[in-house]
């Protein structure tokens, strides 16, 4: 039982790769181009519901008693007999069922031949003792199995199954998903196996060898699944269910990809922008902001780098140095001076005045600018303001100074608790009129 959990557990993981064509491989993308997984869901959906379109129950039942499944194993062939009450073995026996007790057990989910039982008590099957659909044909007199599962990547022990003869008046190409599945592992065996070899070769035969494969014939549609999975009702609803996943997970994967879908290049990219990747180690997504400048990289949220890099932690560390490159230039760009003196009772001749400088220009840091020079006692004071139009008193805020220019001048006036902040420039005007 241990086996068998462990055989079943990888099961969908294996369809999907075996279905799911390879990235690398020129046959695996030729027969994805090819399979319709919307028509596989629609024959699944029908075989599911009433069976297939045009064939009678009795019909369908007579193909399935007179014409079994078939395993090749070891130069025998194996007749399916049934399945066990927990679903999850199917028994086979000897096609000479009557003289020779060997039997079979496979796991119905993965075709691993389980265990083997009594010994054949005749010699493996002579080619015109087998049914003639199985068309087992070699040049050494032996009996493999068919070409078409001959060379499979199936690992030892693996056992072969036989497809059902087409049921009579069904179109010559319907195909048996199971068989699809087998050519195409064919294929990407066969291209592994040659892939090294072909390297070695001249570029002309190289070109000569791929234009022959896209050339090729391409696999038949695939449009029901038939005895297979009727006759294996666990198999059945487990491909069924992997193929939706497969097909929900195609049509929600539409977004823009930084691999495929962008069309910008390298060259293409800000020299701002590029140099900023550099400098942060992130080079390889210049052909995703390929049209952004830093500006328009700044406004950019979180969840959308995130979305635009399809990577989390790139796009947070993009984000955050982001931000601190705005925040140290801002440093040095918006610092601002200021020029501050107390106002007297007495009328000062030559007033002088100190010097702030505000590098983040808030209330804070210029309260504390102002205390540290000793004109004003923060703790004594209830209120700051400043004088807005028509001679309205405005509260002091981080607006308020954000909104100063460079080498504004004031004068402090205190009173009952108030600290007023006026602009000197107009009197310091008239005062050098005056003397001139």
């Amino acid at each position: 039982m241990k086996e068998e959990s462990k055989t079943e557990a990888p099961f969908l993981e294996q369809l999907l790769d075996e279905v799911t064509p390879s990235a690398n491989s020129s046959d695996g993308l030729d027969i994805s181009e090819n399979i319709n997984m919307e028509d596989v869901l629609n024959v699944l959906n029908q075989a599911s519901v009433g069976g297939l379109p045009g064939i009678s129950k009795e019909r369908l039942k007579r193909q399935r008693r007179g014409n079994r499944m078939k395993v090749y194993d070891n130069g025998y062939i194996f007749t399916y007999d049934k399945d066990s009450s927990c679903g999850q073995r199917s028994f086979w026996r000897c096609e000479r069922k009557n003289e020779c007790p060997a039997r079979v057990h496979t796991n119905p989910l993965t075709n691993q031949i389980i265990k083997r039982l009594h010994q054949h008590s005749h010699e493996p099957p002579n080619p015109d003792e087998l049914p003639p659909w199985l068309m087992l044909k070699s040049e050494d007199g032996t009996t493999p199995p068919p070409a078409d599962y001959a060379q499979t990547s199936s690992p030892p022990g693996t056992c072969v199954l036989f497809p059902c003869s087409v049921l009579p008046g069904a179109s010559s190409t319907l195909q048996n998903l199971g068989q699809l599945i087998e050519q195409a592992e064919e294929k990407l065996a066969a291209a592994t196996e040659t892939e090294e070899g072909e390297m070695n070769e001249p570029p002309r035969k190289r070109t000569r060898k791929s234009k022959n494969r896209e050339t090729g014939k391409p696999p038949a549609d695939v449009v029901s699944v038939k005895e297979l999975f009727l006759q294996h009702p666990t198999e059945f609803w487990e491909l069924f269910e992997a193929t939706r996943k497969m097909v929900e997970f195609l049509k929600g994967d539409e977004g823009p990809s930084t691999a495929s879908c962008v069309t910008s290049t390298e060259t293409d990219c800000d020299a701002s922008v590029s140099k900023f990747l550099d400098d942060i180690k992130q080079s390889k997504y210049k052909a995703v902001f390929a049209k952004f400048t830093l500006d328009v990289m700044r406004s950019l949220s979180s969840e959308e780098l995130v979305r635009l890099c399809k990577n989390e932690t790139d796009a947070l560390c993009i984000f955050h140095f982001l931000k601190m490159r705005s925040a140290s230039s801002s440093d040095v760009t918006e610092a601002v001076k200021i020029f501050v003196r107390e106002m007297s009772s007495a009328t000062d001749e030559e007033p002088i005045y100190q010097m702030l400088l505000l590098r983040n220009r808030t209330k804070e840091e210029l309260l504390s600018a102002v205390e540290k020079k000793g004109m004003v006692d923060t703790n004594a004071i209830e209120r700051f303001c400043v004088p807005g139009p028509g001679g309205i008193n405005v509260e002091l805020s981080d607006e308020v100074v954000a909104s100063w220019k460079d080498e504004s001048v004031f004068q402090i006036s205190i009173t009952k608790g108030v600290c007023r902040l006026e602009p000197a420039v107009q009197k310091r005007s008239t005062k050098i009129a005056k003397g001139s």
